[in-house]
């Protein structure tokens, strides 16, 4: 059974959020990818903020949820708010990799090479020339969901309509939500992500760290929510915990409390 969940992102095409209702094809394989299309996307903050001020979320997803629900191998799907952390430079993408830090469980995102053994689009933004790949991984479920979303376009097709319905394509994207790396994490921690910078070998080196919390450690944090699962309660599974980034003003974070801004070389 798989645990908790923390996961970031997808796309807004500029910071404008100029929306799209015309139908975007689904391509196959669905491995598309646009270094400025990434970087153009907007902060987690000011995402989140058009996002809650539409009002329009719980209504897609309680639509979507009912339409995707009928589909029994699609239970891994769910939506994550377009938003971007680091600045990709040409080559590169942002890649989740399963890691032990410190000795404890995290899923790590950031810049790889696109060339990167065992990489995989693991959710799509949509723009006015079809979909695109927006984060990668090398999670197995990841390689499993992508797939069989390229064997079986009509799901990911009615997530875009849907999306487009509500006018919700520059706002949120398709995504796989379930990892096989959640198994490595308590059930009853929270999964929380920060952002934090490394020197190496003279270079700087950013990365988006999930790890799990507590719940009186999770209680006392400022939150914003970037993912929600689809049809997970059809599937009879666990109740799935917000998708998460977490911000703290004090400028000497704790190991846990982290800064989660826009980084720029």
């Amino acid at each position: 059974m798989f645990k908790k969940l923390l996961l970031l992102s997808t796309f807004v095409f500029a910071s404008n959020y100029t929306a799209y209702s015309s139908d975007v094809l689904v391509e196959e394989p669905l491995n598309k990818f646009c270094v400025a299309t990434y970087n153009s996307l907007p902060s987690v903050e000011v995402a989140s903020d058009i996002l809650l001020s539409l009002g329009k979320t719980d209504d897609f997803l309680s639509e979507v949820s009912s339409l995707i629900a009928s589909y029994d191998s699609v239970d891994f799907l769910g939506v994550r708010l377009i938003h971007r952390h680091n600045k990709l430079a040409d080559g590169e993408i942002m890649l989740e990799e399963f890691k032990y830090d410190e000795g404890e469980s995290a899923i790590i995102t950031s810049n790889k090479s696109i060339d990167t053994e065992g990489s995989v689009p693991s959710s799509w933004i949509i723009t006015p020339s079809g979909l695109r790949a927006f984060e990668y991984s090398t999670d197995v479920s990841s390689l499993a969901g992508f797939k069989y979303l390229s064997e079986h376009p009509e799901t990911l097709k009615i997530v875009i309509s849907t999306l487009q319905k509500y006018d919700l394509e520059s706002y949120l994207a398709p995504s796989v939500m379930v990892l096989d790396a959640f198994r490595h994490f308590e059930s009853s921690d929270h999964l929380v992500e920060t952002s934090r910078t490394l020197v190496r070998e003279s270079f700087k080196i950013h990365e988006n760290v999930v790890k799990g919390v507590s719940s009186d450690i999770y209680s006392k944090l400022h939150v914003i929510k970037t993912g929600w699962p689809i049809n997970h309660e059809s599937k009879g599974m666990m109740c799935w915990p917000d998708c998460v980034a977490i911000f703290d003003d004090d400028e000497n974070p704790t190991k846990v409390i982290g800064h989660a801004r826009e980084h720029h070389d």
